[in-house]
């Protein structure tokens, strides 16, 4: 998941996700899986404050999972 430059700062991820959460969970799913790149600490630090838990740093990505239940 990525937001345009010019449009970062607004908000739009962060519904883009809770979208997400809702529909995964709505679907019946019970856990959301996602990486990024190792040096895009602006995207770590925004799925952390969203509660995911780093499973994984393989050296290129960081691997990130959050429990729906």
């Amino acid at each position: 998941m990525s937001v345009i430059k010019n449009y970062r700062r607004a908000g739009l991820a962060k519904r883009m996700i809770a979208s997400l959460e809702i529909w995964a969970k709505e679907q019946g799913y019970r856990q959301l899986v996602l990486e990024t790149n190792n040096d895009w600490y602006s995207a770590i630090n925004f799925y952390k404050d969203r509660q995911y838990q780093r499973y994984l740093n393989d050296g290129m990505c960081s691997h990130f999972k959050k429990s729906l239940s």
